[in-house]
């Protein structure tokens, strides 16, 4: 609990819009959830892609070739990440839950963003290693079962034909042991 009043405290320090403020949001020359953060940064050699600024704050990650490899948000504290998109598996989430709060729906300061980011790129690199690793152990099994199929189609194919042609012989056997004998 302590974190959090920290925060609501840190919170409360911050100035209310001014009626200039509103003014110029009615008029359409001020976005009222621009909170000057980056639309775009990289972080560990990751596109950080700044999909909504708050309420949840959000990020779509992709690698350097345009691949989506992650979803990144923050709501209500709580901080997760799921590789490769929002159906993915979570790979990090944590937040008032852990005795950390990062802001309701954005993080409170650049320098909580700062210190979060890297760790939630660091979780998606990890997650990165471990699927491409997956993929080459499962291509490896993949041949191997072909292989495998092949050989059993090929069996298969080789004793139904073997069966075929000795159901054939026994038929002419019986032909003709009927027929002279």
């Amino acid at each position: 609990m302590k974190k959090r009043n920290k925060n609501k405290a840190r919170n409360a320090k911050q100035s209310f819009p001014t009626v200039r403020d509103v003014l110029e949001v009615s008029a359409g020359k001020k976005n009222p959830w621009d909170t000057g953060q980056q639309n775009e940064r990289i972080v560990e050699g990751l596109k950080f892609r700044l999909t909504c600024h708050a309420c949840p704050e959000q990020y779509e990650v992709f690698t350097e070739d345009n691949k989506q490899v992650a979803y990144v948000r923050l709501r209500h504290g709580d901080l997760s990440c799921r590789c490769p998109d929002h159906y993915g598996e979570y790979v990090y989430s944590g937040g008032s839950g852990e005795g950390e709060f990062f802001g309701d729906g954005c993080f409170d300061t650049e320098e909580d963003r700062e210190k979060m980011l890297p760790k939630i790129a660091q979780k998606i690199n990890e997650w990165r290693f471990a699927k491409k690793k997956a993929v080459e152990i499962y291509g490896k099994h993949k041949r191997d079962w072909s292989e495998l199929l092949e050989t059993v189609l090929l069996w298969i194919v080789v004793s139904v034909g073997a069966a075929i042609l000795l159901g054939t012989a026994t038929l002419v056997a019986l032909l003709i042991v009927k027929l002279f004998g």
